[in-house]
């Protein structure tokens, strides 16, 4: 990839490895109530190499999805930052 800004230009690459693991169904209880789901981890690992040098980073996070439903929360981590996403409302038509 190349990018440009008006006097200044630079090509970097960037290489993704990610990892995925399913567990088995649980219960899962959220503001929405109980609900039986299936948790899925993921590891990213990602290298970035620029005219600057190379950085390097990862993150893991675990969502937890349930059937007829879909992603009901995950948890996220990142080199020092998390965070929480959760449903709060869904439909079935």
């Amino acid at each position: 990839f190349e990018t440009s800004v008006e006097g200044f230009s630079t090509s970097f690459t960037t290489q993704i490895q990610e990892s995925h693991s399913a567990g088995g169904v649980q219960s899962l209880t959220t503001g929405l109530g109980t609900f039986d789901a299936i948790p899925i981890s993921t590891t990213t690992s990602t290298t970035s190499t620029t005219d600057f040098g190379s950085f390097t980073g990862s993150t893991s996070s675990v969502c937890w999805y349930a059937r007829g439903v879909g992603i009901l929360s995950c948890d996220s981590d990142s080199e020092g930052f998390s965070s929480h996403t959760e449903l709060v409302s869904y439909s079935v038509p």
